[in-house]
């Protein structure tokens, strides 16, 4: 076992409230006769109890994205943390939401040393979601908060191992049990919890004495996560109704169904188990256990992490498109005319605001014949205009703010729509012959035309308020809402995505040195050789790889990346801790165009 302070993750569970109604879930969503949240004065104690903890801090559920305060919650331990997050790959546009997830877990994740060598870990804030449609409400401050998102869908299908299982139901001795006990892999390689009743030595065990009103946990209170294995005392006897140490088959998260033993089962029916009510359980024998070590797929809850999240999940891609165009005095009915028919079929309102001496032949025109095309009376001040839009449009629409001459095409919100965009950016593009100012997705006919694309529930437009709105008398001011980092150019290059430090296809006429011996590090060898490439040595930093084979090929110390610099044309990065392996290697002499770094 291992104590809270070396391993990577300490949980807070603030709610069991859940959409989903998985098998085997670790919280036991489902069971609990009523629903809970926790409260603020509870969290803000759990958050301070870990100050001085070198590892992330989860906010956990059910779905944590339920919780009435998450918005107040996420506030709160972002102004705690020591180093507030820097790097934000979401700001931008993303066609491939879970590569760029991986790609910021990567750059964010660091090394430290732990009792049986290098472990990698990210610091501070980090957040489990089912990815709800509140995902999408909070979904700028997530991105602007959290360091890593472990996101599950459960759209693909994953595996869930018993929980609910009682060793004795299984006829597991004393002297079979210990040993499976302290070895258990959640306690080792997963995390400590605070849940609403205290603080607890593993995840399961705080959410068993949630779901059977235990004792509760150790009160909540600075440097309660240095508790050695020697100290969890009374704890221990929630191992007893847990089933994660045993050699038991996982069940496909998606059937919905629990295997639960005949103790447990007793016990769920004193409690008035919602999943027994439903009659969705599997009471679990020692006839269920399998006879072949390699049938247990405890392991498997995604052979690849990427495949956590569906690309095709609505929920995170915008709905729709609302256009809205504020005319200027010198704009003509006709160009007006021709900025409507261009653009209307790629929105699904358009919002249409103009002078008094052209309003009433466009209500005529348009009103009648459209649902879609709106024509209404501009008032003075830019600002003024766009309140008026916010309300009709409301807060859901992703808003086009367009010039006269302004030139979506054809297929522009087609495109864009494959793309998750951070609601709470300032993305525009305005006419110049500069090469950042050019989209193959937009055209403009005039010479002060520009295209903005925003959200009214961005955090800039919600700070500053009706009035701070208001007092815009142009799209300058208007801009100046914003933090600069959260306004982009909408040009081709923001649309080609984020890049891998020189993420190219593995080269048959190059040398490589792979940096990492672990599993990625044999990924690297097989996609190298495969095409034919060479590899010159391994690099580790573990001493006790450097000197040995892998392969039948050497393992070096990092430092002869540099004295072997000539027998090698790049170094793969095969390892989580990309950041600290980076920067070793620039300090050997290379630079970033030496480097491949392949997400796996």
């Amino acid at each position: 076992m291992r104590s809270p302070e070396d391993m990577k993750i300490i949980e807070i569970d603030i709610t069991n409230a859940c959409i989903h109604n998985c098998s085997n879930c670790t919280r036991m969503c489902g069971h609990h006769k009523s629903t809970y949240f926790m409260q603020w004065e509870t969290y803000k104690r759990a958050v301070d109890s870990l100050e001085g903890f070198q590892g992330g801090i989860g906010v956990m559920g059910g779905e944590p994205t339920l919780h009435p305060e998450f918005e107040r919650f996420v506030q709160y331990i972002n102004t705690k943390y020591e180093e507030p997050k820097k790097e934000n790959y979401f700001i931008q546009p993303t066609a491939n939401f879970m590569r760029d997830r991986k790609l910021e877990e990567r750059n964010l994740t660091y090394s430290y040393w732990e009792k049986n060598g290098i472990g990698q870990r990210i610091k501070g804030p980090i957040l489990f979601s089912s990815v709800a449609s509140n995902y999408h409400k909070y979904y700028e401050l997530i991105q602007d908060v959290f360091r890593y998102q472990g996101v599950n869908d459960h759209i693909i299908p994953c595996y869930h191992q018993p929980v609910l299982i009682s060793r004795k139901d299984m006829g597991i001795s004393d002297e079979e049990w210990y040993p499976l006990r302290d070895a258990c892999w959640v306690q080792n390689k997963w995390s400590a919890s605070i849940t609403p009743k205290g603080c607890f030595f593993c995840e399961i065990a705080g959410a068993l004495d949630m779901l059977f009103d235990g004792p509760g946990g150790w009160p909540i209170e600075k440097d309660w996560w240095k508790r050695k294995p020697e100290d969890f005392g009374d704890q221990l006897h929630w191992c007893e109704l847990c089933g994660i140490a045993l050699n038991t088959k996982s069940r496909n998260a998606n059937e919905g169904i629990d295997d639960v033993s005949p103790t447990l089962y007793e016990k769920l029916q004193e409690i008035g188990s919602g999943k027994l009510k439903k009659k969705t359980v599997h009471i679990y024998t020692k006839e269920d256990l399998p006879t072949n070590i390699n049938d247990n797929k405890k392991f498997e809850y995604h052979e690849n992490n990427m495949n956590r999240l569906n690309e095709q999940n609505n929920i995170i891609y915008p709905s729709g498109f609302s256009a809205i165009y504020i005319s200027n005095e010198n704009d003509s009915f006709e160009e007006i005319e021709q900025c409507i028919q261009a653009n209307e079929k790629q929105t699904d309102k358009f919002l249409v605001f103009v002078q008094d001496d052209l309003l009433q032949i466009l209500k005529e025109k348009y009103d009648s014949v459209s649902q879609k095309i709106m024509i209404l009376p501009k008032e003075k001040r830019f600002g003024i205009n766009l309140n008026k839009a916010h309300k009709i449009l409301g807060e859901e629409s992703y808003n086009l703010l367009l010039t006269v001459g302004s030139r979506l095409a054809e297929d522009f919100t087609e495109k864009l729509k494959k793309y998750v965009i951070n609601p709470g950016t300032f993305h525009y593009l305005k006419n110049g012959n500069d090469l950042d100012m050019q989209c193959d997705w937009i055209k403009f006919t005039k010479k002060d035309d520009f295209f903005v694309l925003y959200t009214s529930r961005s955090y800039a437009l919600r700070n500053a308020g009706y009035d701070g709105i208001s007092y815009c008398n142009s799209i300058e001011k208007f801009a100046g809402l914003w933090e600069e980092r959260k306004k982009i150019i909408f040009n081709n290059k923001m649309l080609e995505g984020q890049k891998l430090v020189n993420e190219l296809e593995y080269n048959p006429e190059y040398k490589y040195v792979i940096y990492g011996t672990g599993t990625y590090g044999q990924k690297a060898y097989e996609g190298i050789t495969r095409i034919g490439g060479k590899i010159a040595f391994f690099c580790d930093s573990n001493k006790e790889k450097q000197g040995k084979q892998m392969f039948d090929i050497p393992v070096y110390a990092p430092d002869k990346m540099k004295e072997q610099r000539t027998d090698y044309d790049k170094v793969v990065i095969a390892a989580l801790a990309y950041r600290d392996i980076r920067e070793e290697i620039l300090k050997c002499g290379l630079t970033d165009e030496d480097i491949v770094a392949p997400i796996f």
